[in-house]
């Protein structure tokens, strides 16, 4: 009987060691997962930030390409408010699209300047110039 009582015993210590490891490992995983994940969020932050940055820095350069372009005139043909008009436009129906990668989004927001720019100039002519 004694040495069966010791054969339960151990199967017993065995049993709560696997349980303890078992339980460690999934707690391993856990903290691996959970790790990885913080490091997958601050990477889409930082991409986020740059891309906005960028975005910014394009829209500035952007309105003052429109405004020179708008100077632009083939003849009697206002050429440079032409293409202000077609990048621009282009660039919100890019944006009515609402693409998914951030390249697009950063092309889409710095092309709209064109847009927004050149009507700023047409009503800025239209009050001047009745």
């Amino acid at each position: 009987m004694a040495v069966s009582s010791q054969l339960a015993t151990r199967e017993e210590m065995l049993d709560s060691l696997d349980a303890e490891m078992v339980r460690l490992t999934e707690e391993t995983e856990a903290t691996a997962f959970g790790l990885e994940c913080a490091r997958r969020e601050a990477e889409d932050e930082r991409r986020s930030l740059l891309f906005h940055r960028t975005a910014e820095g394009l829209e500035v350069a952007t309105s003052v390409c429109a405004g020179s372009l708008s100077t632009v005139h083939l003849g009697s043909v206002p050429a440079g408010a032409a293409a202000n008009f077609l990048i621009g436009g282009a660039s919100k129906v890019l944006s009515f699209m609402a693409p998914k990668h951030p390249a697009a989004q950063v092309l889409s927001r710095g092309g709209k300047e064109f847009l927004h720019c050149q009507l700023a100039i047409l009503a800025r002519n239209a009050i001047l110039d009745p």
